[in-house]
């Protein structure tokens, strides 16, 4: 994902049909990441990123 100057941009990563998230994170500048946090319900589904004007890569790692 790739957000402007001055924008706020969030991106997910979900995990495939019958399995949920036990962890994740991302790849970019750790300094304009406002969160990093499962999503999805209980149990989580995915991983979502939201970050200030930079460009990151969102993993999910995923269990059945």
């Amino acid at each position: 994902m790739v957000v402007t100057a001055s924008a706020v941009g969030t991106a997910t990563a979900t995990c495939p049909n019958g399995f949920h998230a036990v962890g994740g994170g991302f790849q970019g500048l750790s300094a304009d990441i406002t969160s990093s946090v499962p999503v999805g319900g209980s149990p989580p589904v995915g991983w979502q990123v939201t970050t200030l004007a930079t460009e990151v890569t969102v993993y999910v790692v995923c269990t059945p």
